[in-house]
């Protein structure tokens, strides 16, 4: 019960400092062992965190086992003990992209299989981070402006 506070605050706060900065809060549950074949009724596990996204309407929660199930039906195998093998990975990609581009949070770009973000751009100039305008002011000699943009994948070929 302590412990489940405990989580239960550190959510909270977490939650709101990402919506403290504009962003949408997404908790993502992410199953293990036994419960990657499982599509029965919500674990114990994943009810408490949509729980936590009740306590907070701008939070939204979904959970990735469905994915798995999907993925099990047509005979892709997973690793059950230990860490994730790559399919686990790729699923929980694929499961977290799909969510994203269903949520209308994230567009699929139509002339290259890259995500890209819905934010509108000021000029045909690529938005990178703070940190690959540094890097490429370190390279090029030009300077980077800290008031660019945030997608790194507009610059991905």
């Amino acid at each position: 019960k302590e412990m489940e506070e405990v989580t239960t605050a550190i959510l909270i706060q977490l939650i709101e400092s990402i919506e403290s900065i504009n962003a949408i809060p997404i908790l993502v549950y992410l199953p293990a062992r036994g419960e990657i074949p499982s599509l029965s009724v919500p674990t114990q596990d994943e009810v408490y965190m949509f729980s936590v996204c009740h306590l907070n309407k701008k939070a939204r929660c979904f959970s990735t086992r469905p994915y798995f199930a999907e993925k099990i039906a047509t005979g892709e195998t997973f690793k059950l003990r230990g860490h994730w093998n790559p399919a686990g990975h790729r699923t929980v990609a694929d499961a977290i992209e799909q969510y994203l581009i269903n949520e209308g949070i994230l567009l699929r770009s139509r002339w290259r299989d890259v995500p890209v973000t819905r934010q509108k751009r000021e000029s045909n100039e690529p938005r990178l981070s703070w940190l690959h305008q540094k890097r490429r002011s370190l390279l090029t000699g030009k300077r980077a402006d800290e008031k660019s943009g945030l997608c790194c994948s507009d610059f991905l070929n």
